[in-house]
């Protein structure tokens, strides 16, 4: 079973390799000038690679997910859902510390009941789910 994997993959880089060539052939000093190479990026073929790629159509590009601290994350394969814990800045200056802990006590129930299934541990909403 091995071989025929193999083979196949030697069929398709060697496919790829002539594609690439005829490309680079076919290509004249004035098209590339028009449309420079931005930026150049491995690409790695495989068959049984499980991977998962996550978009948000509705957040505005200048809005990323990049700086973002991640708390926990929950991945249930067989339910395909995926449960991101995003940290918040709590101290910047947009945050309503008051609506915060209003928050966590409609999520958590009283602040003196100590329970293992709290949501904010910290007393306040610190965290986007």
């Amino acid at each position: 079973m091995e071989m025929d994997t193999d083979s196949d993959t030697e069929r398709i880089k060697s496919s790829i390799d002539g594609l690439v060539k005829s490309l680079d052939s076919s290509q004249d000093g004035d098209e590339s000038e028009e449309d420079p190479v931005v930026d150049e990026i491995p690409v790695y073929l495989t068959n049984n690679l499980k991977c998962y790629l996550l978009q948000y159509p509705v957040r505005p590009a200048t809005m990323p997910y990049d700086a973002a601290v991640m708390r926990k994350l929950k991945f249930r394969p067989k339910n395909q859902q995926i449960e991101m814990h995003l940290a918040l800045d709590t101290n910047n200056e947009n945050y309503d510390e008051s609506r915060g802990e209003q928050i966590a006590l409609n999520v958590d129930g009283e602040k003196g009941k100590l329970t293992t299934s709290h949501t904010y541990s910290s007393g306040k909403m610190d965290t986007q789910v």
